[in-house]
């Protein structure tokens, strides 16, 4: 049977990837009789090579689809709850709020009275020849009345200072319960963080060990040296070390102090982003604490309360009943009313003098206090400004171990012969283990984050900290950016050309058109290469006639049929403006638009979908902030007039509903290079703050690339 075409092309393309295989060996010289010796003796009982590399694609395959594939929310609200919650079970407010009210409810019904008793017996004869006694015996009761002193107003004073006391605890405890909430917050963030990189571990593991094996095979072969080996072998250790090192010990008290939501390692993942702390920000709300100075001043009325003037002074009126018995038999009783007096003397006062040193020292503990603090604040912040900046330069290097892959990837979907299974893992190895490493540097700056924020008042993190992100390192192009894609340019290319196009773009998400007449397998085959480098993919209706029919029928079967692929979403491109009698009906097109938008809400939500739609900037403001109301996100097509002024002046009404929803669709046909769009993007975000752009379309796209890249060619050869 001959041997066709196709199959001398496998053969080449599998003896190429042999060679590159071999190239893994620093010591490639042996001679061609030792080569073909050892295709006896490897894989059982003969050396399969192209079992080899099938074996690594595989491997390799398998690995790519482990990669990081979660969906990142740049919502900060889980983070706002997670900081802002109290864990410690203990309640000492409480326990002091009983105590202190019970003391100044005696206080209270302490008014100064007290009841005074005295008995006394005199004996006879005396000690003295001549002495005498004036009574045998005496007894006397009487209440007196404590004003001054220990008594009713010094009482009064007293409940002052309870209260001022209470007060301080109370202060006191609020910073204390941030403490203690740090503790549990600190011990929270290094287990979730553990556990994530575990699982990171253990699929960096399962990738050395496959190396190891691989490169066993080929030192057998006489194509790796032995220091290969070893240096793979070191890898190995060293992670096994690591793994050792980053045991997750499960502390029962987290999972009694949190919702058992926040034990998933999922929040991890996609709810506790990359962020910034503006000095600025933190630097006010340190200044504007009233915590300190509210201390303070308690402090020093607590003092004056309890250090009153008059507090030394005894005042004491009373009231006695005396029993008296001069002799055995002689008895008389009486009664008494006075005015009991005590004075301090003093030659020299010091009172003012040890008040006014007393708040003194009272204001310097509170401004040590704080500029301790102040300093504390300033560390942690250059601190977590240094682990930022290792973070960015471990993306800086995933990202170039990415597009290395990626481009080792792309001569894999383009069956080039270049393409190494071999070469691949290396590079997924190496973003592994960056991966790791940006793993510990954001556990780091959450722990910086969290540090700052028990130092400050502020309940909300987020009142100084706003989300960064990591692609913005290393961005080749401003803003989030969407492509409108039709069907005859998807029909027309590869998916492997198409989402090597929309990844190099920096595109986030595709508004795809299908067609009529769908190609199963290659929309299936491109939506899951979309979702593999996280893409989005909507699909999208562009049928201006379905707004006719009264019932949405055809919106419903439309749905169905894309209910069968994975899409992410419905967008739906359905302009009414551009039909033929648009003016005569403009009111009923408007209203039958939104008929038609709720008719898809209802029908994306059965599909778990998110809906956008594309609109043209004058529609009217009811009309727009009902297309609002039921979309996840809106399109504004702002084509024809390549005017940031314009765009700006013409979208400020749908900016002013929602800037989240908000998205400006521009056209590429609209500029004459690829750099006169950029920059256009580049201003035109600066001017309207909205980072969402959408470029319609592919197709333009393609073009306006083709048509800068001949004007260059065109001035080079002219110069």
């Amino acid at each position: 049977m001959p041997i066709s075409k196709k199959q001398n092309i496998r053969r080449y393309i599998q003896f190429i990837l042999f060679v590159v295989l071999m190239m893994l060996s620093t010591s490639f010289v042996k001679s061609q009789e030792q080569s073909n010796e050892m295709t006896r003796v490897v894989e059982g009982d003969t050396v399969n090579l192209n079992k080899i590399v099938e074996n690594v694609a595989l491997f390799l395959e398998e690995q790519l689809n482990r990669k990081d594939q979660h969906d990142y929310k740049n919502d900060t609200s889980v983070l706002r709850m997670l900081f802002s919650s109290s864990y410690s079970q203990l309640n000492q407010n409480e326990a002091y709020q009983e105590l202190y009210n019970h003391q100044i409810s005696a206080l209270k019904n302490d008014w100064g009275l007290k009841l005074r008793g005295n008995y006394t017996e005199n004996f006879e004869p005396g000690f003295f020849e001549d002495e005498d006694i004036s009574f045998l015996r005496r007894l006397y009761v009487g209440i007196e009345w404590d004003l001054l002193g220990n008594g009713l107003i010094s009482n009064n004073q007293k409940i002052i200072a309870l209260k001022k006391d209470l007060r301080i605890k109370e202060l006191e405890n609020a910073k204390l319960e941030k403490q203690n909430n740090y503790i549990y917050l600190y011990n929270y963030i290094v287990y979730i963080f553990k556990r994530f990189k575990t699982e990171k571990l253990n699929q960096r593991l399962d990738l050395v060990n496959k190396q190891i094996a691989l490169a066993k095979k080929l030192y057998l072969m006489r194509y790796v040296n032995w220091e290969r080996i070893l240096e793979l072998q070191r890898n190995k250790r060293r992670i096994d070390i690591m793994i050792n090192n980053n045991q997750v010990y499960y502390n029962s008290q987290l999972a009694e102090a949190f919702d058992e939501i926040f034990m998933e390692s999922d929040i991890l993942i996609n709810y506790l982003p990359l962020f910034s702390i503006d000095a600025d920000k933190i630097a006010t709300l340190f200044n504007e604490r009233t915590f300190d100075e509210e201390l303070a001043n308690l402090r020093i009325e607590k003092y004056e309360a309890e250090h009153k003037g008059g507090t030394d002074i005894s005042i004491r009126p009373y009231f006695r009943w005396y029993y008296l018995m001069r002799d055995a038999y002689t008895a008389q009783n009486y009664g008494s009313a006075g005015l009991s007096v005590t004075l301090p003397i003093r030659f020299k006062s010091t009172r003012n003098e040890v008040a006014a040193a007393q708040k003194q020292i009272i204001i310097n503990d509170q401004n040590l206090d704080q500029f301790n603090e102040g300093n504390e604040l300033l560390n942690y912040y250059y601190e977590f400004e240094y682990k930022k900046t290792q973070y960015a330069y471990a993306y800086y290097q995933k990202i170039l171990t990415d597009e290395r892959l990626r481009k080792e990837l792309i001569k894999r979907d383009l069956g080039d012969e270049g393409f190494s299974p071999v070469r691949a893992v290396s590079l997924l190895d190496d973003i592994f283990a960056t991966e790791i490493e940006l793993l510990d540097l954001k556990r780091d700056m959450y722990l910086r984050l969290l540090k700052i924020y028990t130092l400050l008042e502020t309940k909300n993190p987020n009142n100084f900290t706003e989300v960064a992100y990591p692609e913005n390192f290393v961005s080749k192009y401003a803003g989030n950016r969407s492509m409108y894609i039709w069907s005859d340019e998807f029909n027309k290319v590869s998916n492997a050309s198409l989402v090597a196009y929309i990844k190099n773009n920096e595109f986030e998400e595709v508004m795809l058109s299908p067609g009529t007449d769908i190609n199963s397998n290659k929309l299936k085959a491109f939506i899951n290469l979309c979702h593999y480098e996280n893409i989005k993919v909507l699909a999208m209706i562009g049928n201006n006639r379905m707004i006719l029919d009264p019932d949405f029928s055809t919106l419903r079967q439309k749905t169905i049929e894309l209910g069968r692929y994975d899409f992410d979403g419905l967008h739906l491109d359905v302009e009414p403006h551009a039909l033929a009698d648009w003016q005569q009906n403009r009111t009923t097109y408007l209203n039958q638009y939104i008929k038609m938008l709720r008719e898809a809400h209802t029908l994306s939500g059965l599909n778990d979908w998110e809906l956008s739609v594309s609109i043209p900037v004058f529609y009217p403001a009811n009309i727009t902030k009902s297309i609002y109301q039921l979309s996840d996100k809106v399109f504004i097509m702002a084509y024809g007039h390549p005017s940031t002024d314009y765009i700006s002046r013409k979208t400020s009404e749908e900016r002013s509903i929602s800037e989240e929803k908000t998205v400006i669709a521009l056209s590429a046909s609209d500029f004459k290079d690829r750099l006169q769009l950029e920059n256009f993007i580049q201003k035109l975000i600066e001017e309207t703050g909205i980072r969402k752009i959408a470029i319609h379309d592919f197709e333009r796209l393609i073009n306006l690339d083709d048509s800068t890249i001949n004007t260059v060619e065109n001035n080079l050869f002219e110069n």
